[in-house]
């Protein structure tokens, strides 16, 4: 890790190979903590844009086809130069591609992943997103409608905003271990395992809470003016705010800055 300015992560070099909810919570993050994130979608595949605007703070996009060797050449340069590596396709995909063997080959990367099942087992290798993983694993079952019986669900992707933050956290204790031990570390994790934790807490009692309201801000982005809410969560000594509005898709050099 490259030094500490105004921000805990100023320095930190992440790059970000995920997609829609989950690994860009994490990233989001980490860029208002003031990590350097890369986000690196498919050309030919890109992303939702309303899911890219809300997960697009602090962040810098590219667009690199993993099947071009020359591509390759440039995240081989970008990895080297990076801390950490944040994935969330389906597993194996990548390593179709040749960017696991790129990132097997810097032994000094902390590596975090997120899948919907986990890398192991039957179910090891298939997608899966939050409204699935809730169905598999008893969510939607337990918010059934009591007349009817149909499934329900939680009203927000609560697994995928919860891993992200899982995500984000094990980075920050990673880079902890680092600087005691100098190892690095590699983390799976799995929105089906979220769901698991979040059944084992206790369920309060009485009545819930209803939301407080969130002061909202406005800023100008390529996208026109956004109105949006800041990280769920303060520094101890000051407010955590986004610093960048989301780039306009594909816009950024492949370079650190």
């Amino acid at each position: 890790m490259r030094g500490h300015e105004g921000s805990p992560l100023d320095g930190l070099r992440v790059l970000d190979l995920t997609r829609v909810i989950a690994g860009p919570t994490a990233t989001r993050i980490l860029g208002a903590l003031g990590a350097d994130v890369l986000r690196i979608d498919p050309p030919s595949v890109p992303e939702d844009p309303d899911t890219f605007v809300d997960m697009g703070f602090d962040k810098r996009s590219l667009t690199f086809d993993f099947r071009d060797s020359k591509c390759l050449a440039v995240f081989d340069r970008l990895a080297a130069e990076a801390d950490v590596v944040v994935t969330g396709y389906r597993p194996g995909a990548l390593e179709g591609l040749g960017v696991g063997e790129i990132l097997d080959s810097y032994p000094h990367l902390i590596r975090i992943s997120v899948s919907a099942w986990g890398v192991e087992g039957p179910w090891g290798t298939w997608n899966g997103f939050d409204s699935i993983v809730q169905a598999a694993c008893g969510v939607a079952h337990l918010y059934r409608d009591s007349e009817s019986g149909s499934p329900g669900a939680l009203p927000v992707q609560a697994l995928d905003y919860a891993t992200g933050y899982y995500m984000a956290a094990e980075v920050l204790s990673a880079l902890a271990k680092q600087q005691r031990n100098g190892s690095a570390t590699i983390s799976e994790l799995a929105l089906s395992r979220t769901a698991d934790a979040l059944f084992e807490r206790p369920v309060s009692p009485g009545p819930k809470q209803a939301l407080q309201s969130c002061d909202m801000i406005t800023r100008n982005s390529p996208y026109g003016q956004l109105k949006f809410v800041l990280p769920p969560f303060d520094l101890p000594s000051k407010p955590l705010v986004y610093k960048r509005v989301p780039p306009a898709y594909g816009s950024a050099l492949p370079q650190w800055r």
